[in-house]
């Protein structure tokens, strides 16, 4: 999608490539679900670009908002889990 106008509206619309964008949510999987810190910084080289104040606060603030909220069938991975997956077609 590079040099694209799908590619250039993608940018403008998340502020970053789809690269980048697409760990994000795995990105999130770093946050302690009890106690909403980012705990892992400088583990995951592909979260360095979210690893900065304002970016782990969105990040802290979207799992205290969304911990709970999926449904969970018996033995099942925690809400937490199953939110990180990016699977986007495109």
């Amino acid at each position: 999608m590079q040099g694209t106008p799908a590619g250039k509206e993608s940018r403008k619309i998340l502020g970053t490539t789809l690269r980048t964008a697409s760990v994000w949510a795995d990105c999130v999987k770093s946050v302690d679900e009890e106690e909403f810190t980012y705990g892992e910084k400088g583990k995951r080289p592909e979260c360095a670009p979210y690893e900065n104040e304002e970016s782990i606060e969105v990040m802290e603030d979207f799992v205290r908002r969304n911990v709970g909220t999926c449904p969970m069938p018996a033995n099942a991975e925690s809400c937490h889990r199953q939110y990180h997956y990016t699977d986007v077609a495109i």
